[in-house]
């Protein structure tokens, strides 16, 4: 009975005291019919799509803190119930070497996610279930450790990208949802989750790292890895890694010339470094580019990701 108030009690606050809430979740299961209707979508990437959306709205809707009113801060405070034991999000300092490291972080989780699937834990679903578990514990010892150290975050981000690799390639390989659709859906998608998400009252346009965030992070590799392998299937693994690097350049240059620094700018932000990072992994380990396989180009990026942080921690101690 208890589970059943806690649920009837989390839908009630995501329906009724957050209107928004509602509206990507009626609109996601409509949207995904339609397609279905319009032929568009097999029936596994229909219900594979829409069981991804869901599950997004509602953990992304989950995790968003309700804002607290008057008298429930009153409550709080004469019964002496203050949180100091929960932990705090904190956001990340992002700089050059910040979106550097991640690039590199994007390119190994891409090498890694094929590794993982072919020689490691062979088999796309065995391998995802496995990253997703590691992911987890990642993420859940990121949150009690933040205030120590950002390793934990760094290998969150590397895992959470080679596991949205492997489900990426069975949408698009197993399932055989069309590219272009795919991207499409998932770049709403992203923007959903997103909106979830809370900036830092100190670093203007930077995320708390907390639960949405992850969300978001994750949906974002889906989407790099789909829309990723679409423009180097188009254009050329070459081609494709120096045209989305310099994109990101751009994007990055126009974020620092910009007073307000919106959230919506750091999210476009990660949707195309995740795109960069698919092509520069896949330009890496393929032998249709460098051709150096999966485990060489990912002891590659890693070095290069270390070397990234390294610079990250000598910039922070100055």
């Amino acid at each position: 009975m208890r589970i059943i108030a806690a649920a009837s009690s989390q839908i009630w606050h995501l329906f009724v005291d957050d209107g928004p809430f509602a509206t990507p979740i009626i609109l996601w299961p409509c949207l995904i019919w339609l397609l279905d209707r319009q032929g568009l979508l097999t029936a596994a990437a229909a219900s594979t799509m829409l069981a991804i959306g869901m599950i997004v709205i509602l953990v992304a809707g989950a995790v968003t803190p309700r804002a607290s009113t008057g008298a429930e801060m009153s409550d709080k405070l004469t019964s002496g119930a203050v949180l100091t034991s929960a932990p705090l999000a904190r956001a990340m300092d992002v700089t050059y070497a910040y979106w550097f490291a991640m690039l590199a972080a994007s390119a190994l989780g891409t090498n890694l996610g094929d590794l993982w699937a072919e020689l490691l834990l062979p088999g796309r679903f065995s391998s995802l279930a496995c990253l997703l578990a590691v992911c987890a514990v990642a993420v859940w010892y990121d949150r009690r450790a933040a205030a120590r150290s950002e390793a934990s975050y760094w290998v969150a981000i590397v895992v959470m990208r080679a596991a949205a690799t492997n489900l990426a390639d069975i949408i698009t390989h197993d399932l055989a949802m069309n590219y272009v659709l795919a991207s499409a859906l998932l770049a709403v998608l992203t923007l959903v989750a997103a909106r979830f998400t809370h900036p830092d009252p100190v670093r203007r346009g930077s995320p708390l790292v907390d639960g949405a965030y992850w969300v978001a992070m994750f949906i974002a590799g889906l989407f790099g890895t789909v829309a990723g392998d679409f423009i180097h299937h188009s254009i050329g693994l070459y081609a494709a890694s120096g045209l989305l690097c310099l994109m990101l350049a751009g994007l990055i240059g126009s974020r620092d010339v910009t007073a307000s620094k919106p959230m919506l700018l750091y999210w476009g932000i990660v949707m195309v470094e995740r795109c960069a990072g698919t092509a520069v992994g896949d330009a890496l380990a393929s032998r249709r580019a460098v051709g150096l396989g999966v485990l060489v180009a990912s002891a590659c990026t890693a070095a290069v990701m270390f070397g990234a942080l390294w610079i990250r921690a000598q910039q922070r101690r100055r």
